[in-house]
């Protein structure tokens, strides 16, 4: 989607050429050293400056080609390691090929077994994003098989890959199989690294949304206030992570009818990011969008569709405007225009979002689903009702299909209802 540029759009653009020269000066002053770089591109992560961080791995994958030529085996590392700064910048499409050449490499040189552990259950959490289930399934199975025999069960790895696989079940709604792998790895962690630690407090936050999505909201405040008590109490508390549990707090907020609470939490979260990652970071956008949907429930139109296209704005500029993220704040905007009786601003965004969602992540992806459903709604309200139930038809077709294939995965959209407007 194009527009005509904002003062917001070009002062990010600034700073974002701002950003990509003082990164390119930062390799430049580097020596050409594979370990160097790393262990630089790692401090940058570290501090959330993903892009230098980016910029310095590609740096040294070319290098290690250039050194071993592109099978060997630090090759494989170094692509892992990009992919993986790649998948927080939202670029999937590009990590996904580092991730399996990673792999392949890694089988044909007899790897260490816990390189080849952590790039399957990475590519594992790529697919689980990516909405293929039966494919993360699979790999994140194998990372824990491998795991657990090569590290052990009270490994890291292990408990990670586990705890992928646990949020991969909540995601199916398949809640008992989550919970089992929830426990497992909150004991583990507890009886390795103390009750204190940060990997404890990621579990915790994980348990918490399990328990909202069963809507057991006082078991997950409680544990959200446990995660929030161990991040705080850190001699240098993680702000990302201090940001992700007031998200999650906002969300519980949200569910439970108290929308100023959940707006100031969510407040407090972007005003995070923002001092963590820089005002254009992908996650401000996210949370932006987020909050977008807030202050439309509270009927606040005007400030919801500034928030949105704020959001926009970082989205598209940071991630690019094809990307699944756009997709999504793209039918927001398009659903608030909807709902303010603005139809003909509402259409081309749905339009947009469905074409970039199909693009971005499939076709019988769950997003594409509901922006069908959305639009078909803005079709029954223009008295447009045969491409209504076109659309319409085809979220049912999609809706099946996924239950045939998982049966337990939970939706938003009642079918019977869809049916029922023919």
């Amino acid at each position: 989607m194009t527009s005509r540029p904002t003062r917001l759009h070009l002062t990010l653009t600034i700073a974002s050429l701002f950003a990509r020269l003082s990164a390119a000066q930062a390799v430049a002053d580097l020596p050409l050293n594979p370990e160097k770089l790393r262990a630089a591109a790692i401090e940058h992560q570290a501090a959330g400056r993903w892009s230098k961080a980016a910029l310095l791995h590609r740096q040294r994958l070319g290098l290690l080609r250039d050194m071993h030529g592109p099978q060997h085996h630090e090759v494989a590392g170094a692509m892992n390691d990009l992919a993986t700064v790649l998948v927080v910048f939202g670029s999937l499409p590009e990590a996904e090929p580092l991730y399996r050449g990673a792999l392949a490499i890694y089988s044909k040189s007899g790897a260490n077994a816990a390189d080849s552990i952590a790039t399957l259950g990475n590519l594992g959490d790529l697919e689980v994003r990516l909405g293929r289930y039966a494919e993360a399934k699979k790999h994140l199975e194998e990372a824990i098989v491998l795991a657990r025999r090569h590290l052990g069960l009270d490994h890291r790895q292990t408990l990670t890959k586990m705890s992928s696989l646990a949020a991969m079940h909540l995601r199916l709604g398949q809640y008992a199989e989550a919970e089992r792998l929830y426990e497992t790895v909150l004991s583990k962690r507890e009886q390795s690294l103390g009750a204190n630690h940060p990997d404890v407090a990621r579990t915790l936050s994980n348990f918490g949304e399990l328990r909202r999505a069963q809507r057991r909201y006082s078991q997950a405040q409680s544990l959200l206030r446990r995660a929030m008590a161990i991040h705080e109490s850190l001699p240098s508390p993680d702000k990302a992570e201090i940001a992700a549990t007031l998200h999650l707090q906002s969300n519980i907020a949200h569910d439970l009818g108290r929308l100023d609470e959940a707006v100031n939490l969510l407040e407090k979260a972007i005003s995070l990011r923002k001092d963590t990652f820089g005002p254009e970071h992908v996650t401000v956008g996210v949370s932006l969008n987020n909050f977008g949907r807030l202050v439309m429930r509270q009927g606040r139109y005007t400030d919801a569709e500034a928030t949105y296209r704020q959001a926009l704005v970082i989205l598209e500029t940071s991630l690019g405007e094809q990307h699944a993220e756009v997709a999504t704040t793209l039918n927001n905007l398009a659903e608030l225009y909807r709902a303010s009786y603005r139809p003909d601003q509402a259409e081309p965004l749905f339009q947009n979002a469905l074409r970039i969602a199909e693009r971005a992540l499939g076709a019988t992806h769950p997003d594409v689903v509901q922006i069908l459903v959305n639009y078909a709604q803005l079709l029954r309200a223009t008295r447009r009702k045969v491409e209504a139930i076109r659309l319409e038809k085809r979220a049912i077709a999609i809706l099946r299909e996924r239950h045939r294939q998982n049966p337990s995965e939970l939706h938003s959209i009642d079918v019977r209802a869809l049916g029922a407007n023919k």
